[in-house]
C-alpha cells in the first residue's frame, strides 16, 4: 500500500511538470565529452596498452609494460614489468596502479592484454615474460575487479623458444578464455576455464611455411566462433619482408572451421606492398568481422590504412578498401562496432603534418592522433576527429567501449617525455629500443543526465533487472539496470529543476526520492532494502 502511494505522488508530480515540455531540443550527442587522460605517468618507461570493459564495476581496465629503475633494492638495474589502471566511466583514475600481475625482472615482460569475465567479475590477463631457461614464455594470471591476483602465474606456452605477441578474449557463450599466440614461425591457441583449468588444450591454429606472427581476434557473440588474424611471411625469407594479413575461423570448442584465409594477400602482384598491424572487431547486425591493417601498397601515400570484411563463415566479402590514405603514414589502427548507430569506429596514429626537413625532432617523429565514423561497408561517414594533436610523437591507440554509458576510451603511448634512463636496445631482445613515453588517453562520448546504482542495502551487491522510472519537466523515461545494478540515462537538455525517481523489483521495497537537477550529471546510489 505505501509503495502504491508513492508512485501516486509521483503521478500527480508529473501532471503538473507535462505543461512545461515544450521546446525540448536534441540533446547531447557522441563527441560532446572528449576528456584527456594521463593514465600513467610515472617517473619510468610505461609502453603500448590495451584493455576491456568491466561491465559490473562500470569501469574500464588497462595493462601496459613498464620499464626503467622499478626496484629501490637494486639500484642502478634497468627492469621490466607490468602494470594495470582502473579507469572510471568518467574517466578518472581509480586507486593506485596494479601491480599484482608479476615482479619486476631483467627479462622481457610485455604484451600484456585483460578478457573480462562478466560472470565471475574477474579478468584474465595473458602476457610474455622471459626465462633464462626457456626465454619468451606465455603466462596468464586472474584478478578480481580491484586488481588482486586470484590465481598466481599460469603457464600456457613453456618450451624453449620465443613464445610472444599473445591476444586473449572471454567466450561468454561457453564461460571460457582463448589465447593465441606465435612463437616466431606458427600460431598456437588454448582455451581455459573461469578457474584457468584447461578446457581446450594446446591446438594449432597455423603451421604454413615461413613466418607468423602478431595475432589478433575477434568473437561471434551468436556462435563463439573467432576470427584470428596475423602477420603472415609464407611468401618470403622472414618476418622483415613484406608481409600479408591470413586469419583462421574457430569454433567455440577450438576446431578448425576455416583455415589460411587470404584477408589480405598482394605478393606477386604488380601492386604488392607490405601489410602489417591488423585488428579487427565483430559487426553483430551484420554478422561480419571489419578487419583493418596499416598497408604499404605502392598506390598509398606512403602508407595507409586497408580494410576488408570477412564473412561469418570466413569467407572475404568482397576486395579489401582504402579505410585512411593522407600524405606520410598512417600505421596503427583499432576500430570497434557500434551497436547504437550500426557504425564503425576507427582511431589511428597520423603522420600527415610530419616535417622530416624540420631542426626540430619532435616535428621530424611528429604522429598525432585522429579518429573516425564509417558505415559498416567502409564509406567515410562524417569528418575526421582530431583526438591528439600536439607536438611530436603518439602512437598505437587502442579504443575499449561503454555501451552503459555510450563512451570509448581510446589510449596510446605518448613518446614527448623527457625521463632519465633507458635507451639503447630493448630488455630481453626484440626489435622496439628504449625510450621515454606515458600513456595517456581520451574519454569520448555522449554525456549523462544520471547515473545510477541499485544495490541491496544488506549485503552491498548489485540488483539486476530492477526498473528505474524517472519523471520530470518533459522526461519520463523507464529502464532495467544491467547485471551490475547500474542504469544510464544520456543528457538530453532535461530542464534544470526536481526529478522522481521510482526504483523497484520483485521482492524489494520500492525506493522514492526527488532529486534536484542543476546542469551537471547526477551520479547516485540506491539502496534497495528486501521485504
Amino acid at each position: 500500500m505505501k509503495d502504491r502511494k508513492l508512485i501516486l505522488k509521483a503521478l500527480i508530480f508529473t501532471l503538473l511538470l507535462i505543461p512545461s515540455s515544450a521546446g525540448i531540443s536534441s540533446g547531447g550527442e557522441m563527441g560532446d565529452i572528449m576528456k584527456p587522460i594521463v593514465i600513467a605517468g610515472d617517473d619510468f618507461f610505461e609502453w603500448f596498452p590495451t584493455g576491456d570493459y568491466n561491465s559490473i564495476e562500470n569501469e574500464f581496465v588497462l595493462f601496459y609494460r613498464i620499464s626503467g629503475y622499478l626496484d629501490n633494492d637494486q639500484a642502478g638495474t634497468w627492469l621490466s614489468g607490468i602494470n594495470g589502471r582502473i579507469v572510471s566511466y568518467d574517466g578518472d583514475l581509480v586507486g593506485n596502479p596494479i601491480s599484482s600481475i608479476t615482479t619486476p625482472g631483467s627479462t622481457i615482460q610485455a604484451w600484456a592484454k585483460p578478457a573480462f569475465n562478466p560472470f565471475k567479475n574477474q579478468f584474465m590477463v595473458s602476457y610474455v615474460q622471459g626465462q633464462e631457461e626457456t626465454g619468451w614464455d606465455v603466462f596468464a594470471a586472474i584478478i578480481d575487479a580491484e586488481g588482486n591476483n586470484l590465481s598466481g602465474k599460469i603457464d600456457i606456452s613453456i618450451i624453449p623458444g620465443q613464445a610472444q605477441h599473445p591476444f586473449i578474449v572471454f567466450n561468454p557463450v561457453r564461460k571460457v578464455y582463448f589465447i593465441t599466440w606465435d612463437d616466431g614461425n606458427d600460431i598456437f591457441g588454448i582455451m581455459l576455464k573461469e578457474d584457468g583449468s584447461v578446457d581446450i588444450d594446446t591446438f594449432v591454429v597455423c603451421d604454413a611455411e615461413g613466418e607468423q606472427i602478431f595475432t589478433d581476434m575477434s568473437l561471434n557473440a551468436r556462435d563463439g566462433s573467432c576470427l584470428i588474424t596475423w602477420e603472415d611471411f609464407r611468401h618470403v625469407a622472414n618476418w622483415r619482408e613484406d608481409g600479408d594479413i591470413y586469419g583462421t575461423l574457430v569454433s567455440s570448442t577450438g576446431e578448425i572451421l576455416k583455415k589460411d584465409i587470404p584477408v589480405c594477400n598482394d605478393y606477386g602482384t604488380e601492386n604488392a606492398g607490405d601489410q602489417r598491424q591488423q585488428h579487427q572487431t565483430y559487426n553483430s547486425k551484420a554478422n561480419n568481422f571489419f578487419v583493418v591493417w596499416w598497408d604499404e601498397r605502392p598506390t598509398t601515400q606512403d602508407g595507409g590504412i586497408y580494410a576488408r570484411i570477412i564473412n561469418a563463415d570466413g569467407e572475404p566479402a568482397g576486395e579489401d578498401f582504402e579505410l585512411v590514405d593522407n600524405p606520410n603514414p598512417q600505421i596503427f589502427c583499432s576500430v570497434r562496432y557500434h551497436e547504437k548507430s550500426d557504425k564503425i569506429f576507427a582511431v589511428w596514429d597520423d603522420k600527415r603534418d610530419a616535417d622530416p626537413d624540420s631542426d626540430d625532432v619532435k616535428e621530424q617523429d611528429r604522429k598525432d592522433i585522429y579518429a573516425r565514423w564509417f558505415l559498416p561497408t567502409g564509406e567515410p561517414d562524417g569528418p575526421e576527429i582530431p583526438m591528439e594533436t600536439q607536438d611530436g610523437e603518439q602512437r598505437n591507440p587502442k579504443v575499449i567501449y561503454n555501451p552503459l554509458m555510450d563512451r570509448f576510451l581510446i589510449s596510446w603511448r605518448n613518446y614527448n617525455i623527457e625521463e632519465e634512463g633507458g635507451g639503447g636496445e630493448a630488455i630481453g631482445g626484440g626489435h622496439i629500443s628504449e625510450a621515454p613515453g606515458n600513456v595517456e588517453g581520451m574519454l569520448y562520448g555522449v554525456p549523462s543526465f544520471m547515473t545510477a546504482r541499485v544495490v541491496d542495502m544488506e549485503s552491498g551487491l548489485p540488483v539486476e533487472d530492477a526498473t528505474a522510472t524517472v519523471i520530470g519537466i518533459g522526461t519520463f523515461d523507464s529502464i532495467k539496470t544491467n547485471s551490475g545494478g547500474w542504469f544510464n540515462i544520456s543528457e538530453d537538455d532535461q530542464k534544470k529543476g526536481w526529478y522522481v525517481v521510482i526504483v523497484s523489483k520483485a521482492g524489494y521495497g520500492t525506493f522514492f526520492d526527488f532529486i534536484k537537477y542543476n546542469g551537471n550529471p547526477v551520479d547516485m546510489t540506491v539502496s534497495l532494502s528486501s521485504k
